[in-house]
């Protein structure tokens, strides 16, 4: 009588190397997309309190600030010694590229009425997203005030803002919430 070996044939070896190969394919595949989905809801959060903020100093100085610079003269009226911080403790950061952009809107004589904040999604069409694409913005030319610089007053001193005439936030990649 012959004896038989009792091992596993190289093809046998080759389909459970194949398998194990396919499930951990994907498992990497639902991990990364759960990492986006967690955060595309970060910047969703991080928008709204931002948002926040930014009507309370509405409230508090009749505009809205300059910047989201929270330790800057953001345009209250002098001596009110009000700024961004009083009202948030530090702007949240995108978790991938580490800002989100802020975009004020001014009309003769009277500055920063209108906002809009804007971040860009991991995944378009994303579940996390409740908010506004583009509906119930305010409309007109929006300013970004990115190398600009103030003095005691709220004026800027030096740089120029920059004019925007649309903010985009019409498509399924971009969140945006605003003051209206």
């Amino acid at each position: 009588m012959k004896k038989r070996n009792k091992a596993f044939t190289l093809i046998e070896l080759l389909v459970v190397i194949l398998i194990i190969t396919v499930l951990s394919a994907m498992v990497i595949n639902s991990i990364a997309s759960s990492r986006k989905k967690s955060n595309d809801a970060k910047r969703v959060s991080d928008i709204s309190r931002i948002q926040v903020a930014l009507v309370q100093y509405y409230a508090k100085c009749g505009q809205y600030p300059h910047t989201l610079d929270i330790a800057a003269n953001n345009g209250c009226p002098s001596g009110s010694g009000t700024k961004l911080g009083s009202f948030i403790s530090a702007i949240p950061r995108d978790p991938v590229s580490g800002g989100y952009w802020y975009f004020v809107r001014s009309d003769s004589g009277n500055e920063n009425l209108d906002f809009v904040l804007r971040t860009v999604l991991s995944m378009s069409g994303n579940k996390v997203m409740t908010g506004s694409l583009g509906a119930n913005l305010p409309t007109g030319t929006f300013h970004t005030y990115s190398g600009v610089t103030y003095d005691a007053s709220g004026n800027y001193t030096t740089g120029t803002p920059t004019a925007l005439t649309a903010v985009w936030c019409n498509t399924t990649i971009y969140y945006c919430v605003g003051s209206k």
